[in-house]
This record gives C-alpha cells, sequence and structure tokens, in this order.
C-alpha cells in the first residue's frame, strides 16, 4: 500500500514508497517511438515513413498497403510490411 507523503509500505517488506515512485513515474509516463518492425498508430507510422496520414489510411483502405484492424476506430500498421507494400509498388 503506498501511502501519500513519502510514507512506508507495509513494513513487513521494508520499501520505501520514496523508492518506488521514480520507477513508476518512468514506467508510466514515457512514450517512445516505436521500434521500426512493430505495429504502430496512423499518425506514428506516417511520420516514421514520411507520409501524410490522410495518404497512409486511404493506402490502407484501398487495399494497397497492409493494416490490422483492432476495432471499429482503430488501426495498426506494421512497418516492416507496409514498407515492403510500398517498395513492390514502385
Amino acid at each position: 500500500m503506498l501511502m501519500r507523503g513519502g510514507g512506508m509500505l507495509p513494513p513487513r517488506l521494508g520499501i520505501l514508497a520514496a523508492n518506488i515512485r521514480p520507477l513508476m513515474k518512468a514506467e508510466h509516463h514515457t512514450r517512445a517511438t516505436p521500434p521500426h518492425d512493430s505495429l504502430a498508430k496512423p499518425k506514428e507510422a506516417a511520420k516514421i515513413l514520411r507520409l501524410h496520414v490522410v495518404t497512409l489510411r486511404k493506402l490502407a483502405r484501398e487495399g494497397r498497403v497492409p493494416s490490422i484492424r483492432l476495432g471499429p476506430r482503430s488501426l495498426r500498421f506494421d512497418l516492416a510490411a507496409v514498407r515492403a507494400a510500398l517498395a513492390n509498388s514502385r
């Protein structure tokens, strides 16, 4: 149980909350761009691929680049597959 004001966790653990907070903040607040071989959101993928996000969505809608639909409003791109598709279409 993390206590406000830098208190201690349960005594049996002997861990100071102040020692855990930096780790929690680092994990929670860091957001790096995805590696070049992972799934990316449309905006992130467009930035990495140097395309406009509307163009990337249009190419996906037309089936010219592969995309993964996670829900009605959620789209992801496998950057390696998109790069390969773009290279083959040129």
